[in-house]
């Protein structure tokens, strides 16, 4: 997973004030590289990255050090680009998407043909359009976050690209590893991880915050695209996730698909996902 906590920026961080030099350093690195975004933007970025990787027990000065010897070597590299994205969506404020913020998607008449998908295990109920296949457990090929296994995935009848992969589909997964870790925090964690990942490339982030709602719960939203390679090259792929916290694990709803696929899909997803209910009991 990945995230960033969009609520904090263009704050100043009085905790980093002594970091001040080399996180200009960097931001100016940055800036000479991409002249048309903000400078001050950039450093807010970088001041929340550190954040991040403080509340990991993580030294500031070795993380901004690791940070100014990628962009001094590569000032176009994946982590400039990368603070650059999330700086131009937090300078844009571009609106939510609908599927993340499921409280204004507009109901629809063909959500009444709906069926229920219900898990008494972990006490939550979706809908889904009754054309799509249910994978469960065994049947699961695969997910788009390594370690974190699906609970259920929806997928659109034909959107099954090969045995272990699909080019659209909806997800419901848990994550038991965030249970210290706030709506901001979890977004952070979420970012530092997509980061990490060396297959992806061209991580554009179009919305990080934490002002959605899952089941009337506030929620962090993320919704991003990105180029993955594999065997025959590359598929660039959108992905819009919302989450909540239950207790100590962390619920979330994913919409992923092909670019080319995103919007075909998209009104169903944003109909299951409003449709998405958490409760202690679900009733038969």
């Amino acid at each position: 997973m990945i995230s960033l906590p969009i609520s904090v920026f263009g704050q100043g961080n009085n905790d980093l004030l002594e970091y001040d030099s080399i996180i200009n350093e960097i931001a100016l690195i940055i800036y000479e590289a991409y002249p048309n975004t903000d400078l001050r933007m950039i450093e807010n970025m970088i001041e929340n990255m550190i954040k991040g990787t403080i509340q990991e027990g993580v030294s500031p000065q070795a993380s901004l050090e690791n940070i100014l010897e990628q962009v001094s070597n590569n000032p176009r590299g994946k982590i400039a680009q990368t603070i650059v994205s999330m700086s131009e969506s937090s300078t844009k404020q571009k609106p939510l998407t609908n599927i993340i913020k499921p409280s204004e998607v507009k109901s629809s008449s063909a959500n009444d043909h709906f069926l229920l998908y219900k898990n008494p295990e972990y006490d939550f109920s979706i809908n889904y359009p009754p054309s799509w296949d249910i994978l469960t457990g065994n049947r699961i090929p695969g997910s788009h976050i390594e370690e974190i296994k699906p609970i259920v995935v929806f997928v659109p009848p034909g959107e099954i690209a090969t045995s272990n992969a699909f080019t659209a589909f909806v997800e419901v997964a848990i994550n038991h590893e965030a249970e210290n870790l706030d709506l901001d925090g979890v977004l952070q964690d979420n970012i530092r991880d997509i980061m990490r990942e060396s297959s992806l490339t061209n991580f554009t982030i179009d919305n990080a915050n934490t002002d959605g709602l899952l089941s009337g719960e506030p929620a962090y939203i993320l919704s991003y695209s990105a180029d993955r390679s594999n065997v025959q090259g590359s598929d660039n792929y959108v992905v819009k996730e919302i989450g909540t916290k239950v207790g100590d694990d962390y619920y979330f709803i994913n919409y992923i698909a092909n670019k080319d696929k995103e919007n075909k899909f998209l009104p169903l997803a944003q109909q299951m996902v409003k449709s998405f209910k958490l409760s202690n009991t679900i009733e038969d």
